[in-house]
């Protein structure tokens, strides 16, 4: 093998060159599955936390209202529909103040 087209500085025989480039060319093929996992990693860690804030506030709307963990729920969804706003935002708040607060007023 000659150094002039790089074969015998390299740790493959001239035989394995092409299974080489393969592996290569597959995981530039996979990169965008990689960055698609990532994507989805990111956006279940995203909903576990959403998830878990949502239980909090439902143990907290149990304590406020003395009501089954069916029923904060109900409330919790209920004052989301009525207010638009996300659950998990709603939840959010929930944890943040203690308590689910009164509903606003609608606009207008």
């Amino acid at each position: 093998m000659s150094s002039e087209d790089g074969a015998a500085d390299a740790p493959w025989s001239a035989e394995e060159a092409p299974a080489v480039n393969l592996a290569g060319s597959d995981s530039a093929q996979a990169r965008p599955e990689v960055d698609a996992a990532s994507g989805e990693i990111e956006n279940l860690r995203i909903a576990l936390r959403s998830n878990r804030r949502i239980g909090i506030a439902i143990g907290l709307i149990m304590a406020q209202c003395h009501a089954t963990d069916h029923e904060a729920f109900e409330l919790l969804r209920q004052r989301s529909m009525d207010t638009n706003r996300k659950m998990a935002d709603l939840a959010e708040r929930v944890v943040q103040v203690g308590r689910l607060e009164s509903a606003e007023p609608p606009p207008g």
